[in-house]
């Protein structure tokens, strides 16, 4: 198993994870198409921008999950923190400890990167990933989603 930093948008790297994307996309009822997903994935790995994949490899290089995630800045926390947008594991490598394995590699890139928290929302109906992450020491806030459309 490996775990890759991925900051640039490539070809390659993105045909791995596209069955990844496009299942998470459908999992969380948003579902995307391979030009739609392909131009987003663009845009958040240009070059400016402070987002970043963590891709879950298997030992013959095929993607079995990853995590997407923002760096941002936030007065409240006082300097940087991780906003996790997505975190996803291959349905048939379930149940075996990868997203523990991936969340523990994140923590720890938070670590060494002086990483104030890590912060992200997930739906209250998603009952394994609130379980998941209260395992992992986060606590779970009711909120409010503000959304706008421009």
């Amino acid at each position: 198993m490996e775990i890759k930093i991925i900051t640039k948008f490539d070809p390659e790297t993105f045909s791995l994870i596209l069955p990844l994307l496009l299942a998470q996309m459908e999992f969380i009822e948003s579902p995307k198409n391979r030009q739609e997903i392909e131009k987003s994935m663009q845009n958040a790995l240009k070059p400016e921008s402070r987002a970043l994949f963590f891709l879950l490899l298997d030992n013959n290089q095929q993607a079995t999950g990853f995590a997407f995630a923002n760096i941002c800045s936030g007065i409240e926390t006082g300097g940087d923190y991780l906003w996790l947008n997505e975190l996803h594991i291959q349905s048939s490598h379930r149940g075996q400890g990868l997203a523990e394995k991936l969340m523990a590699h994140i923590a720890q890139w938070c670590r060494e990167q002086k990483m104030i928290k890590i912060l992200g929302i997930t739906s209250v109906d998603n009952t394994k990933a609130v379980s998941f992450y209260k395992k992992h020491q986060f606590t779970v806030h009711p909120v409010n989603w503000l959304a706008k459309r421009i």
